[in-house]
């Protein structure tokens, strides 16, 4: 599908309801599913591999099939080495080609018991009914944040806590500092000390929650009101407070002109000013959903962009 877009004067007023934030409300399904408690999930994420997630979780089903959700897959391997259900879990065929080795050595040293059922390395695989009883686990920080988040949301409910060890550049710092808020606010203990993350042992609190509208999706609207004559866009719901580390765009882009005005129901408005010529250094492989948008608009102004850890992003879902 081709769509084209036109704006005869390049100006801007508008009114955008924002979605829901998909990272946060993953994190949430799966600590509500080991939590037991049936408290309210206010604003929940409507995109797909949210809904499957909470789906799945939901279901009594044995053959678990996450889709094309990697996310999905990674947070479901950790739930189900922890909950003891035998399952088979398999997914699409694209998803099926990600890495998911790292994670499963991770939960193997923990005590998980997991066959593949075709290719080593490879899904489709079975996870039979074990005890997790290893309290320290090593993973590279040079892989997907979603392994880490997956290992840290299990680890509460592991016998002694867990102690995790990332070796290398840890690259996906924002996620994991997401996960260990949304974790926080559920009563879990954890501390991140250099490239340690040490969790206690416990159980999640329910408490109800209202997921924040997601920085990512704004970061779009931003692109918009950079390259427009003149805009005020009120975008629903979005504080300067949040868990998600691409909310770093609105200090980014008020060096390009797009100033962020907070008003007192937690919306803002992006107003555009005279460009200016700046220097914009992004490390981006800690931004990943914001290289697609920044690296097009980039190119309308006068300034100099350089992006650090391009090369990393084919290994970083979120």
């Amino acid at each position: 599908m081709i769509a084209e877009v036109k704006s005869n004067n390049k100006v801007i007023f508008t009114h955008v309801a924002m979605p829901a934030s998909k990272s946060i409300s993953n994190r949430v399904l799966i600590i509500k599913a080991l939590c037991g408690s049936d408290f309210v999930i206010h604003n929940l994420s409507k995109a797909t591999d949210t809904v499957q997630l909470g789906s799945i979780l939901a279901s009594k089903e044995d053959i678990i099939d996450a889709g094309d959700g990697g996310t999905t897959l990674r947070f479901l391997l950790a739930y189900y080495c922890l909950t003891g259900k035998n399952v088979e879990v398999t997914a699409s065929e694209s998803l099926k080609k990600r890495p998911v080795v790292d994670l499963i050595d991770a939960l193997r040293s923990l005590g998980a018991k997991i066959e593949y059922s075709d290719t080593e390395g490879r899904l489709p695989l079975k996870i039979v009914p074990s005890k997790l009883t290893g309290n320290s686990v090593t993973i590279s920080g040079e892989i997907s944040s979603q392994f880490i988040s997956a290992l840290m949301l299990i680890g509460p409910y592991i016998n002694g806590g867990l102690k995790i060890e990332m070796t290398g550049e840890m690259l996906s710092l924002p996620y994991i500092l997401m996960t260990k808020s949304v974790m926080e606010y559920f009563g879990a203990e954890i501390s991140l000390d250099n490239n340690t993350i040490l969790i206690k042992e416990g159980k999640y609190i329910g408490r109800d929650i209202t997921i924040e509208p997601d920085w990512s999706a704004a970061s779009y609207w931003y692109e918009i009101a950079a390259l427009s004559n003149d805009a005020e866009i009120l975008l629903e719901g979005l504080k300067p407070e949040s868990w998600q580390g691409d909310s770093v765009i609105s200090a980014m882009m008020n060096k390009l002109g797009v100033q962020t005005v907070f008003n007192e129901k937690g919306a803002f408005y992006l107003k555009f000013q005279a460009g200016r010529h700046v220097i914009i250094l992004l490390m981006i492989f800690r931004m990943p959903r914001f290289s697609t948008c920044s690296s097009k608009y980039l190119c309308s102004f006068e300034c100099y962009s350089r992006f650090i850890g391009i090369e990393k992003l084919s290994f970083e879902r979120i």
